[in-house]
């Protein structure tokens, strides 16, 4: 499930942009790249913290502070690790209000 929303995510940065040309060769690299390490990486844990950080970190970037600390929250729900980068979206939010 994981996967299809990367690919997913990926296919629609490739054409979101209307005046230039898609540019799917991050959508293919990433395929290929699953199908050649897919049963290693999709067994593994880890990937759905890590994956779940990075979508916290990215709704942050876009100013989706909520959307942030909801999936950062049930990313340090999945694995611990992930809290660590909790106060350090708390002060970017923090020090984006000032």
């Amino acid at each position: 499930m994981i996967d299809a929303g990367v690919k997913a995510g990926l296919l629609w940065t490739a054409v979101r942009e209307r005046d230039r040309p898609p540019d799917f060769i991050p959508f293919f690299m990433y395929t290929l790249a699953t199908a050649a390490l897919g049963h290693i990486l999709l067994q593994r844990y880890d990937v759905i913290p890590a994956a779940l950080s990075y979508a916290a970190l990215f709704a942050l970037s876009r100013g989706w502070t909520a959307s942030a600390g909801v999936t950062i929250v049930i990313a340090a729900g999945t694995k611990v690790y992930p809290a660590l980068l909790l106060p350090v979206m708390m002060a970017s939010v923090w020090r984006g209000r000032e």
